[in-house]
């Protein structure tokens, strides 16, 4: 992507070695910071960044982005309550990741959500599932780091079953894992453009 949005061709995928040596969530950030600036800097405002088993990246230019983006009125009915009763009791929305200790003058913001353990059956639809739950969340009306826990909790229960999506969801265990990866999320970073 941010080689489409710069116009030019100077990013490159980052290749796992053949070694089996689990690549750290700081090296995958660290690696991908100049793309996220290019993003950040022509005006995306959340950028999620998937890190396959090292989890997911959540960044902005503002703290209170992550928060405060949410898409309130845009409940349906049931499901939606639902779910935001369940995963706002478990993800309250004040957490600050460690934001507090960043400084006054800070404009990149890095938040790692790990990934859940999973008994991993296949991989295809997890990503749809993350992209799913974590929107439908949205419109739920959750904020954007409440939204990516329950993305990431909806892909962990597709990774363990046999087909694409999985025909239906325990709300309960949903809200249980999307706690779990909330309360594991921390700030990875918050600086400076320098």
């Amino acid at each position: 992507m941010a080689n489409a949005v710069s116009g030019k061709d100077i990013f490159q995928p980052i290749r796992r070695d053949d070694s089996g040596t689990k690549l750290s969530k700081e090296y995958f950030f660290q690696t991908l910071k100049p793309a996220i600036w290019v993003l950040l800097d022509k005006g995306v405002k959340v950028l999620v960044v998937t890190l396959g088993s090292e989890g997911v990246l959540v960044c902005s230019k503002a703290k209170f982005n992550l928060q405060r983006l949410a898409f309130k009125g845009n409940q349906s009915p049931y499901f939606s309550k639902q779910l935001y009763e369940a995963v706002s009791t478990v993800c309250p929305k004040d957490k600050s990741f460690g934001a507090s200790m960043c400084k006054p003058m800070s404009n990149l913001f890095a938040v790692h959500f790990p990934a859940l353990p999973a008994s991993i059956v296949r991989l295809t639809g997890a990503g749809d599932c993350l992209v799913g739950g974590t929107i439908a969340s949205l419109c739920a009306g959750l904020d954007v780091m409440q939204s990516i826990a329950v993305g990431i909790a909806a892909a962990k229960v597709v990774v363990e079953v046999e087909s694409n999506v999985p025909d239906e969801y325990c709300l309960a265990k949903l809200a249980d894992d999307a706690r779990s990866v909330y309360s594991g999320a921390t700030m990875l970073l918050c600086q400076s453009k320098l």
